[in-house]
């Protein structure tokens, strides 16, 4: 690899907690607004209704709980620089030393992605993104880049052994214990499938079913997907 006196990414974050919290609020909020301005008794313009309260409180949310940072990487360490902070907030910037983190880690989820540096301090650094809405920045870069830029920038000093270098944490999809709760949960919706084909009565709704296979389809893939 090309020698490089620093690397730096910018990066768009999204606080969770501030997430659903603006959910939720702007859910109620236009929710609201809706049944006062506009009650309809027709089916599809009601179902038009619903899907936009969704689609602009989901934004709207998206909006609030975001920040941007810049994440620099050379000799000195780990730089979280911010950029514009959250709503609300006065956190500082922050300095890792490449000897204050232990393993490194990227976690795919069915809404946020989030990026992990396990500190040797039992401490932990992690940033959360959105993955409904495309999002162009460096945040794949950083995951796909990090392994190897932090490893060279810590193998420049000479007391750093490869023994001490930053890997990547296990999969924790791959756990037995996740796994038994996949296969546990798997076997639930095979059953509850089942009773609903030989049973089409059943309050059990075809929708809830397929919200539960698609969850289910994700983290599969996640157990099974290549290291």
């Amino acid at each position: 690899m090309k020698s490089l006196n620093s690397k730096s990414y910018k990066i768009t974050i999204h606080s969770i907690p501030r997430f659903y919290l603006a959910l939720i609020i702007l859910l109620l909020s236009i929710s609201f607004i809706f049944t006062e301005i506009q009650k309809s008794d027709i089916q599809v313009i009601l179902y038009m209704e619903i899907g936009s309260i969704l689609i602009v409180s989901f934004y709207l949310a998206h909006l609030v709980s975001r920040a941007k940072v810049e994440i620099v990487l050379d000799k000195r360490g780990f730089s979280h620089i911010w950029i514009r902070r959250f709503f609300f907030s006065k956190k500082k910037d922050l300095h890792l030393k490449w000897g204050s983190i232990s393993t490194f880690d990227f976690h795919e989820d069915r809404t946020f992605d989030a990026f992990i540096l396990q500190l040797e301090n039992n401490g932990c650094y992690e940033i959360d993104r959105l993955n409904l809405i495309p999002i162009k920045d460096d945040f794949k870069s950083l995951v796909h880049e990090f392994q190897t830029i932090s490893n060279n920038f810590k193998n420049t000093d000479q007391l750093t052994i490869h023994d001490n270098w930053i890997e990547k944490a296990p999969n924790p999809y791959k756990t037995k214990s996740f796994k038994y709760a996949f296969y546990f949960l798997s076997l639930g919706f095979i059953l509850l499938t089942l009773i609903k084909i030989f049973n089409p009565n059943e309050s059990i709704a075809w929708s809830s079913l397929g919200v539960i296979f698609f969850g289910l389809l994700f983290y599969g893939s996640m157990i099974y997907e290549e290291n």
